[in-house]
């Protein structure tokens, strides 16, 4: 079955969306702040990060492509699904060995986070958890979260095919809630909240038409006004607060506070907030984009589009591209607003550039 022109519509505004999340995690993994693009990621520290719109936006395509494909030939979605999923894990078995044995030949003050000293003895353990996923490491951190879920996802679209979404949507509830610190019970409520919305979508599409264009503006201007308030209280929250507040008992209590309020939203285990504010802020940009699709596609197209279109390998290009600049930054000593802008306005052409370059070599080949 085919695509229809409005639906081709809609999903260039996804992978639009979807480009400008892959755009600003690059920002975000390359951590140069203060920088000019600070202003449009929030440094990864805001209540909705784009790794959440990712997640949305991935699950949203794989519920509305499979959607009709799940009927009539689920064992060959089964096994599209088992070949993706699996080539994604070996690339993070791959990237995490790789990025494991270069980052201990590199200083520890120049490389990521969460590092595995490697010593002759702890190699057996160090293999044994990157095998079954307990150890990854690198800027490719959404990949083995996404060979999980499309491992799963075959099942969950047949069962959705059956109508079942109450009881799917209770079992991701369920495992959300026992959750504790397993990153993978807790993202994927937002992986299969986008399967959900994507396999429903032309649904979704006739409820929303069948409105007076009045009551969709005032739909949208509420989503709008929900984002706007959100994000600068989120800004406040994480960024102000501390610089407003004066010293004494009642900054003391404000903060403490504030370390609770930001305990709902916090990222690793995708907090009641998080996860509850995710869809109204990937909702308000998908409005925005709507609305403005025409200029978005005419500035921002050729770089949003090539990132969107090949999310993954955009994606796997830009953990190589990012891994050693802390380090070669960390050795010139430079930093500043404007040195940290260029380098990274730098980095993310470089990751457009050879994402570009390897889609026009597999037309090439095709």
């Amino acid at each position: 079955m085919g695509i229809s022109k409005s639906s081709q519509n809609r999903l260039e505004v996804f992978d639009l969306l979807r480009g400008f999340f892959i755009f600003g995690i690059i920002v975000n993994h390359l951590g140069l702040f203060p920088n000019i693009f600070a202003f449009a990621t929030g440094a990864t520290k805001l209540w909705v990060s784009f790794a959440e719109g990712f997640f949305i936006v991935s699950g949203f395509f794989v519920g509305y492509l499979y959607k009709n494909k799940i009927s009539s030939d689920f064992l060959a979605v089964l096994k599209k699904m088992s070949s993706r999923s699996l080539r994604l894990y070996l690339w993070t078995v791959y990237l995490t060995i790789l990025f494991t044995y270069w980052g201990n030949w590199m200083p520890i003050g120049s490389v990521k986070e969460g590092l595995w000293i490697l010593h002759p003895e702890n190699l057996i353990e160090f293999l044994k958890r990157v095998i079954t996923l307990r150890y990854t490491y690198g800027w490719a951190d959404i990949l083995p979260y996404y060979s999980v879920y499309l491992l799963v996802s075959p099942f969950y679209l047949y069962l959705l095919r059956f109508g079942l979404i109450v009881p799917l949507v209770s079992i991701n509830l369920i495992i959300w809630f026992f959750r504790g610190v397993n990153s993978y019970m807790a993202i994927q409520i937002l992986f299969f909240m986008g399967v959900i919305a994507g396999f429903y979508g032309d649904v979704i599409k006739k409820w929303w038409l069948k409105h007076r264009h009045v009551w969709r503006f005032k739909f949208r201007t509420i989503i709008y006004g929900i984002f706007v308030v959100s994000l600068l209280a989120s800004m406040f929250s994480v960024f102000g607060l501390d610089k407003v507040v004066s010293t004494g008992p009642l900054s003391s209590y404000l903060i403490s506070k504030n370390r609770v309020l930001n305990w709902y939203f916090d990222k690793q285990t995708v907090g009641l907030g998080r996860w509850l504010l995710s869809p109204l802020w990937i909702l308000a940009l998908y409005f925005g984009f709507s609305s403005f699709i025409k200029p978005i596609r005419k500035w921002l197209g050729w770089l949003f589009s090539v990132f969107g279109r090949n999310s993954l390998r955009s994606y796997i290009v830009h953990s190589f591209v990012i891994y050693p600049i802390p380090f070669l930054v960390l050795m010139t000593g430079y930093k500043s607003v404007f040195t940290n802008s260029f380098i990274t306005l730098g980095v993310v052409l470089i990751v457009f550039w050879i994402t570009d370059l390897f889609v026009h070599i597999n037309r090439f080949r095709a």
